[in-house]
């Protein structure tokens, strides 16, 4: 009998976990979608990849703008690659990726992140090349049934891989209006979601794409006067800088501030408390939860509710039904189906009650202070005590420093002189380490993450694994971020990546940044998807709140799956990582609403208010103490 029971409950539990995994689901709609649009690249266009050729893909013309990474702009039967003479090279000469593996000499490997590795078809004459990809295809679906298992161990190298993959997909169909382009660019966003989902093992879902930036012009201010613009508060702080004991007040003026602002504040730092309970205890219910579950915990349940209900504040009238709920469960592992129903009703009737009742003053500041530390968005200043970072004062003397000599030379394209953002790279990615600060009135404007880019070499770790100090490169196609000075000109909007705003590099480190289309656009905290109230993805629906997903579901009438579904959204808004996911060399910045954080109460996104805020102003991208800089 005991091997029996067993034998269902393993098969009860691969069955649940496998009717939850929309990541991976997503992952394979995204990888049929790319595989349709190569299908039709090589069956208009196969005989473009015959030698003596003497164009390829005509039928799609390509990009021409630049972006962040431009090393590949073709396909070779699935993999990356570039074009000489316009012909789409063989990727062994042009992708690093690419290998034979498994593959014989007179064999090509198929794309793995499409078929998984070891998939060869033959490759002896140049009249197979123009169906290389539709005989992998054929071979995948004969050999392997479409087994797409593959897709749910990828490592982060190949997740990298997989981006760089859909970015080319998406830049192929940029404005193309054929079906398959259609359906690549109205998935683009999910497909890349899945992707970054995968990328960070315990982080958000919600991760937006990069936006695609128009270059505009950045000499629209070139007749401005600058007396229109000069603010005598402006004119009276800067005087005080020259002087080093000046400079030095200021920046303990504005770090009192700061620290005292909602900025520091552990209650408001993840979402606005008087909207829903705070990320890290709801994280910390949904753990206590799972204890419920008779597959998971053999103590006493009414126990575990008691512990529950004290920790979390449940009302009596909640406690009572879950008992009563409870009491009616079978304790028999072969029974675990028909436990599945009464098991999420009592977890959705207490995360209701929890939301419902909830209390800014129940948060225990002291213990999310602690988890802020954990999460690395505080740091420990003793190695106990949890700090809110602020800048660095070697930051904040060069970005002071500069900004003078920067309006000296710049003036006429600096219309927003009393505004400085300092970007300190030198912190972990998951401290909020952009500062906007409002010189004049000595106070912090803003303050979020930003990430950096993936060009390192490291996946986004940085060179303390937590994201702090990356790499730094004005090279195109490096996906690295640039140090310096940086002005920020207007809003832009690009069809593939959405809103965004545009950078112009005016220093030594930063020359190539409007060539390489970094920009400042939306990207994912470590608690991106919570923040924003947002979460949980599927290959069919849209992003969904979370919080009021689960305040709207009826936990007394509805499926087992309906049910399973809106408790199990909260777990995938709650994931979390050691460090930002990087972005291909933009600064990438909080998608999230953060009205509670505003200093003006404006209910917008936080891209959305540093998009008013900033055209016109000076940024300074501080890589640490050794940087060089045209301005200090």
């Amino acid at each position: 009998m005991l091997k029996i029971s067993l034998a269902i409950l393993f098969t009860h539990t691969i069955v649940f976990a496998a009717t939850f995994d929309p990541a991976f689901e997503m992952k394979k709609n995204w990888v049929s979608t790319l595989k349709n649009l190569l299908l039709e690249i090589e069956k208009k266009e196969s005989h473009l990849l015959v030698k003596n050729e003497k164009k390829f893909l005509e039928s799609i013309e390509l990009i021409k703008s630049a972006w962040a990474d431009s090393r590949y702009d073709c396909f070779y039967a699935g993999w990356p690659s570039q074009k000489k003479n316009n012909l789409c090279q063989h990727p062994e000469k042009t992708n690093a990726k690419y290998s034979k593996s498994s593959c014989k000499s007179n064999e090509f490997q198929c794309q793995p992140l499409m078929f998984g590795s070891g998939l060869c078809v033959s490759l002896t004459q140049d009249k197979e090349k123009g169906s290389l990809f539709s005989r992998c295809e054929s071979k995948f679906k004969n050999e392997k049934s479409e087994n797409y298992n593959f897709l749910k161990s990828l490592t982060r190298n190949e997740l990298n891989d997989f981006r760089e993959l859909s970015v080319l997909a998406a830049n192929l169909c940029k404005d193309k209006s054929t079906g398959t382009c259609k359906e690549v660019m109205g998935k683009f966003k999910r497909g890349m979601s899945a992707i970054d989902q995968s990328f960070l093992e315990d982080a958000s879902i919600d991760n937006l794409p990069r936006p695609q930036a128009v270059i505009i012009s950045h000499d629209n201010h070139d007749n401005c006067d600058d007396k229109n613009h000069e603010h005598e508060k402006l004119a009276e702080t800067l005087k005080k800088v020259v002087s080093k004991s000046k400079e030095e007040d200021l920046y303990n003026k504005i770090k009192e501030e700061f620290l005292s602002s909602p900025f520091c504040d552990p209650s408001k730092v993840l979402n606005d408390p008087t909207d829903r309970p705070n990320a890290l205890m709801m994280k910390e219910l949904y753990a206590d939860l799972k204890n419920l579950d008779p597959l998971t915990s053999r103590a006493p349940k009414k126990d575990l509710l008691e512990s529950i209900g004290k920790k979390f504040n449940l009302s009596e009238a909640v406690k009572g039904e879950v008992l009563s709920i409870l009491s009616e469960m079978s304790n028999k592992v072969s029974d675990y189906e028909q436990n599945r129903l009464p098991l999420g009703k009592a977890k959705g009737h207490i995360l209701q009650d929890y939301i419902k009742n909830y209390k800014e003053s129940f948060d225990d500041k002291e213990k999310l202070a602690q988890g802020l530390a954990q999460q690395r968005i505080f740091k420990l200043s003793d190695g106990e005590t949890p700090e809110c970072p602020f800048v660095s004062k070697d930051a904040f003397d060069k970005a002071m420093k500069g900004h003078q000599a920067v309006i000296k030379k710049q003036g006429k394209k600096i219309t927003n002189k009393n505004i400085i953002t300092i970007v300190d790279y030198t912190r972990p990615s998951n401290e909020r380490r952009m500062f906007v600060i409002d010189i004049a009135n000595g106070k912090i404007l803003h303050n979020t993450w930003v990430a950096h880019g993936m060009g390192a070499g490291d996946n986004g770790k940085g060179s303390d694994g937590f994201g702090s100090s990356p790499k730094m490169s004005n090279v195109p196609g490096s996906m690295q971020s640039s140090d310096g000075f940086i002005i920020a000109t207007g809003k832009s909007e690009g069809k593939l990546f959405g809103k965004n705003l545009i950078l112009n590099g005016i220093d030594q480190g930063n020359t190539k940044l409007a060539a390489r289309a970094v920009v400042m656009h939306a990207w994912n905290t470590p608690f991106g998807n919570y923040t924003s109230g947002v979460s949980y993805f599927d290959s069919e629906e849209p992003p969904i709140d979370v919080i009021k997903k689960i305040k709207e579901t009826d936990f007394k009438n509805s499926s087992v799956k309906d049910i399973e579904k809106a408790v199990y959204s909260l777990n995938t808004s709650l994931y979390t990582s050691p460090f930002m996911s990087p972005t291909e060399g933009c600064l990438g910045v909080s998608y999230s609403n953060v009205k509670h954080l505003d200093r003006k109460g404006r209910d917008k996104s936080q891209l959305e208010l540093l998009r008013d805020d900033l055209p016109g102003s000076v940024i300074f991208n501080y890589s640490g103490p050794e940087m060089k800089s045209n301005y200090f």
